[in-house]
């Protein structure tokens, strides 16, 4: 173990602060440097001793998920030294695996402490008198999480049907007239708190598309693609 033996002057210099992601340490010229608490202590007022045991007893309270942070990110160290199964590292796919599972048609308002996940099924866009069924679920720290939800509806629309399916709340909504975009408000009751956020749902009008021959040059003959067809030039 290194021991402090003294400490001499060599005057002023500039200095730079680093700070590193998640573990808030790095080492340099051999020395393991931490992060200063000072950003931690102005905000929340603790003092330098408390500050060091609050980080402590998060570091007790959740070590799976202390290692499991520290097993997607990359540390400092005074080699450089290849893992025998560094391949496995290079082609780890769990994350993009995890990301193939969402619906890439809901939204999400996503807040420090819970995310509030709005399912579409389907294309945002509702159509008069045909009715859609919309699904609500919360997450905390990405892991779905049971919770009382609430829904208020646009001017005109109705709501047929509310059940709960697993973690999700489900809304079976019509509406007799369609505004261009019309905006759903969620509220997610969790823990002695409210979440709010609001969505939108885009009406016909606001969402006609178009044909998928547009952006095609056409022959003006026999409408096949420009450059594939077998019409006379002449």
């Amino acid at each position: 173990m290194a021991k402090l033996v003294g400490i001499e002057s060599i005057g002023e210099y500039p200095v730079y602060d680093i700070t590193v992601a998640e573990h808030h340490n790095f080492i340099a010229n051999g020395v393991v440097v931490h992060n200063c608490m000072r950003v931690a202590q102005e905000l929340s007022g603790f003092t330098p001793g408390e500050s060091y045991r609050f980080v402590k007893t998060i570091a007790k309270k959740i070590p799976e998920k202390m290692a499991a942070l520290k097993r997607s990110t990359v540390a400092l160290g005074e080699q450089t030294r290849l893992p025998d199964d560094y391949l496995t590292f290079l082609y780890r796919n769990e994350e993009a695996f995890a990301a193939l599972q969402e619906d890439i048609r809901s939204a999400a308002a996503v807040s420090e402490e819970v995310d509030i996940i709005f399912y579409y099924n389907g294309e945002p866009v509702m159509y008069p008198q045909v009715a859609r069924t919309v699904s609500v679920e919360c997450r905390k720290g990405g892991v779905p999480v049971d919770s009382e939800v609430e829904l208020t509806l646009p001017a005109g629309w109705d709501l047929l049907d509310e059940y709960t399916a697993g973690i999700e709340t489900n809304f079976e909504v019509v509406a007799s007239k369609l505004e261009d975009s019309s905006t759903f408000e969620v509220r997610v009751y969790l823990n002695g708190r409210t979440h709010t956020a609001k969505f939108v749902m885009l009406g016909p009008e606001a969402a006609k598309g178009f044909p998928s021959r547009d952006n095609v040059p056409r022959c003006p003959k026999c409408g096949g693609r420009e450059g594939s067809c077998v019409c006379d030039k002449g």
